[in-house]
């Protein structure tokens, strides 16, 4: 598939595989989010690659993971999974994943399969998608998101003010997929044994919340990463997401481009620039403008009670690590 650059001054071109076979995808919403923060009693730790179990609901719960479901076309690793639950959480702003899946028979098992300690408030809830339901399964009762499949349906819901761009920019659409770009400012993560010095934890508090995790960004127009190095691309778009619109967002893996990475959710509600932190095991080269994330937008037609704008700990709202300046 060959996707055009952003670049308005010199169009450039680049293969993108958008094909994700997942057969029947639908999301249901709940509010609630998962956040990191100072533990309280109300919260439960949820260690680096520990598996805790959700307490939110699980009578309604149990129902989705009582029954297996295969399909043969699902990817591999999910043709026998009732669930792939994907947690709410203003992690997400940047795409960083917590997923977890389930094979019990009595609960949602959560996991958290990142280097960090997060916090699961026992009261929370989360989205969750159900693959492969049956076209008469009880399951579709429960109110739930629609994926938008086809490129008309996506440039209507950009009509609609469902979701655009700050810049008011045109939308790269194709095959049903929202194509989103590389901006031209980078990202260094900071190293996972220097995160653990104390001296270090104390000088890092005085600074911004992306200069504590990634440093001070860094400008490019093509750059070539090393293996093993911890980045983030912002986005060139900055998004709007209205109530009533979700994404998900993927990327081609680094080592395999015709596999496909989910790399997160981001809230209704949600406005500011997304992220790409792609998983490097070899060398790669980025190009600012280069096609780097695809989303599949998920329409809600009673929209959510509570967007991301309408949280205490939407502290990713507006963010702007693409260098962009508000619109007036």
């Amino acid at each position: 598939m060959i996707i055009q650059t952003r670049s308005r001054t010199e169009p450039k071109r680049f293969t993108l595989d958008t094909a994700i076979d997942y057969l029947d995808e639908h999301i249901w919403l709940t509010d609630g989010a998962m956040k990191q923060l100072t533990p309280e009693e109300h919260h439960e730790k949820i260690g680096p690659f520990s598996i805790d179990r959700d307490t939110a609901g699980p009578a309604v719960l149990s129902r989705f993971t009582s029954k297996e479901i295969s399909f043969e076309n699902l990817p591999p690793g999910l043709d026998k999974m009732v669930l792939f639950p994907n947690l709410r959480s203003t992690l997400h702003r940047r795409t960083l994943g917590i997923d977890g899946v389930s094979f019990e028979d009595d609960s949602i098992v959560v996991a958290n399969p990142t280097p960090s300690n997060y916090h699961w408030s026992k009261k929370g809830r989360f989205a969750h998608f159900l693959v492969g339901a049956p076209k008469f399964s009880e399951y579709r009762d429960l109110p739930h998101g629609k994926t938008l499949q086809t490129d008309d349906d996506i440039r209507r819901a950009f009509r609609d003010d469902l979701i655009g761009f700050e810049d008011a920019s045109d939308p790269v659409i194709q095959n049903g997929f929202l194509i989103l770009h590389a901006s031209d400012k980078f990202y260094s993560g900071v190293p996972r044994d220097a995160i653990g010095d104390p001296g270090l934890d104390l000088a890092l508090k005085q600074k911004t919340d992306a200069e504590r995790e990634f440093g001070k960004p860094e400008t490019f127009t093509k750059k070539r990463f090393g293996s093993n190095q911890h980045i983030l691309l912002p986005t060139a778009e900055t998004v709007r997401l209205s109530r009533y619109v979700a994404l998900q967002l993927f990327y081609p893996d680094v080592v395999t481009p015709s596999l496909t990475r989910y790399v997160g959710f981001t809230d209704p509600g949600f406005r500011g620039d997304l992220g790409f932190q792609p998983v490097l095991r070899q060398p790669i080269e980025i190009e600012a403008g280069q096609p780097v994330l695809w989303g599949r937008i998920i329409h809600i037609p009673k929209g959510v009670g509570m967007d991301y704008s309408q949280r205490k700990s939407s502290v990713y709202q507006g963010q702007r690590l693409n260098g962009s300046k508000p619109q007036i």
